[in-house]
């Protein structure tokens, strides 16, 4: 990060607070687990295998291994 850069901590803005070239901080934080993009992918009937076969998304460049659903991390 640069100097000039500012850094924010908090949450809750509108898309219309946002303001170019600041950084905003997210809190709390919460790691995502296997379990949990499991559970969301089969509770919204998404069935891609890159979310849910392990041996199928093993064998897939770049990654090598499941993807978390993107719209879990929406």
């Amino acid at each position: 990060m640069s100097s000039h850069e500012r850094e924010v901590v908090q949450r809750g803005l509108w898309f219309e607070e946002f303001e170019t070239g600041v950084r905003y901080l997210h809190r709390p934080g919460r790691t995502i687990t296997e379990a949990d993009n499991v559970l969301f992918t089969t509770l919204t009937m998404n069935t891609q295998a890159l979310h849910l076969d392990a041996a199928f998304s093993d064998a897939l460049p770049p990654f090598n291994q499941r993807l978390v659903n993107s719209m879990f991390t929406l």
